[in-house]
């Protein structure tokens, strides 16, 4: 355990490395700051110079791994506790419309059309975007194997046809 500059690192050096490893990019910086910490750098301008941070995010990740220990540093502060815009029940419907290839969204503009005509509300389309995106993993630009209407019946009978031209 290191206790520098009222710091009292009490991870170990291999266990900040492991979850460097894993933690997300705005974690990075906090695991990279407390390893130098460990590692005796303790000044806040060597270490914004280490991790290539701003001085008062040190000086602030310092104070909240004091109070708040490790979980406290990597904790998600972003966000806020803003009310969804969809309901349960419209966002079911979302969810059923997105997973039918057939009649599906081919693009965000369309998506965010159809949520304000269908639910009667005003998303922009950044909004709906970003939400589809997060919510659902969509990526509505990408090209499909095969034609959504493609019709089964008439490739079946096309494979049998090829299949009887093959006979010598």
């Amino acid at each position: 355990m290191n206790i520098l500059q009222g710091i009292g690192v009490t991870e170990s050096s291999e266990q900040l490395s492991k979850l460097l490893i894993k933690s997300t990019s705005s974690a990075k910086p906090r695991l990279k700051m407390l390893l130098a910490i460990v590692n005796g750098i303790t000044p806040t301008n060597e270490l914004a110079q280490k991790t290539k941070c701003n001085r008062d995010s040190i000086r602030k990740w310092k104070n909240i791994y004091r109070s708040k220990r490790l979980e406290g540093l990597l904790a998600e502060g972003r966000g806020g506790n803003r009310p969804s815009t969809l309901n349960d029940k419209q966002k079911e419907e979302l969810e059923k419309k997105l997973s039918k290839p057939k009649g599906g969204f081919t693009s965000y503009k369309q998506a965010t059309d159809w949520i304000n005509k269908t639910f009667g509300i005003d998303m922009n389309y950044h909004t709906v975007n970003m939400y589809l995106k997060h919510s659902f993993g969509t990526n509505l630009n990408v090209g499909h194997k095969t034609h959504v209407n493609k019709d089964e019946n008439a490739t079946a009978l096309f494979n049998v046809l090829q299949s009887f031209q093959s006979f010598p």
